[in-house]
């Protein structure tokens, strides 16, 4: 028995998620500190919150393996450290884009590229209310379906005065002649974000829309547009994988793309931001 430890306030959430899979019990606690991290085997760091680097470190050093699917981007800088004390303690720290285990993006990523072809162009859009929200997860899921790094990244950005956030088009080339286009908005008022996800491969083309999921609830009044999520799938797929990379010792990627090329990336985004001009990674 894999016995896990998912820092949450919804016990009910994660115990369903630890009967989806045999052999491992998930508890939940809010605060870390009011666990003993040496009885578990892994612990799982999910949701918006941004988790504290040191809380990480103590988990790799008391030799238990560490999943994190949060909010990634302040952990640019502290990669290395942490690398390198998962190392020294021989345990997996395992960062990924919960974005990957969503059952539509999971399904569109098995279809290629048997069913759909080589990707040929990959579009995301994200509008969201939150003004700080970075484009790693669009970046990532890109690459992911494209099954590759892209070698050219090119990227534009309009500031409004006095508003909060900014508008985002980021193009990337990959290897092949395939590209993906983003289109990240965090200025939307606060409430419910959308996203939608189209890929066009050379033998057939595969859509995930916000709108397609959306059911109309009427209350009294107007109707409302209710959006239905994909279920706790995501989670059960997103920590099988982490299973399995401590049973394997593999990282838990579904590839070799993992958030250490995503940040690479991430960097090429603000470097053409800054310069105005296409960056070219490293002849990829």
């Amino acid at each position: 028995m894999i016995r896990l430890l998912a820092l949450s306030e919804d016990r009910s959430h994660w115990q369903q998620i630890g009967a989806r899979i045999k052999g491992i019990a998930i508890e939940a606690c809010p605060d870390l500190a009011q666990s003993h991290l040496d009885v578990y085997d892994g612990l799982i760091l999910a949701g918006d919150r941004r988790f504290d680097a040191s809380g990480i470190n103590a988990a790799l050093r008391a030799g238990v393996h560490v999943l994190y699917a949060a909010e990634p981007i302040w952990l640019k800088a502290e990669w290395p450290a942490l690398e390198e004390t998962a190392l020294q303690n021989n345990v997996q720290l395992a960062i990924v884009n919960p974005d990957r285990y969503l059952p539509s993006r999971q399904l569109i990523r098995q279809l290629l590229p048997d069913k759909l072809g080589q990707a040929g162009l990959i579009r995301l859009h994200r509008w969201e209310s939150n003004p700080s929200a970075p484009l790693l997860r669009d970046l990532d899921l890109a690459m992911f379906l494209a099954g590759t790094l892209p070698n050219c990244v090119f990227a534009l950005e309009r500031l409004v005065e006095g508003a909060t956030g900014r508008l985002r088009q980021v193009h990337l080339g990959f290897p092949g002649g395939g590209a993906a286009l983003i289109h990240h908005d965090n200025r939307m008022p606060a409430g419910e974000g959308y996203t939608s996800l189209s890929v066009i491969g050379s033998s057939g083309a595969a859509y995930a829309d916000d709108h397609q999921n959306m059911q109309l609830v009427f209350r009294g009044g107007s109707p409302e547009a209710v959006r239905t999520d994909e279920g706790i799938k995501q989670h059960v797929t997103m920590v099988q994988s982490f299973i399995e990379a401590i049973q394997n010792g593999h990282h838990a990627a579904v590839n070799a793309i993992t958030f250490k090329d995503t940040f690479l990336v991430d960097d090429a985004v603000h470097e053409s931001l800054r310069t105005r001009h296409a960056i070219h990674l490293g002849g990829r």
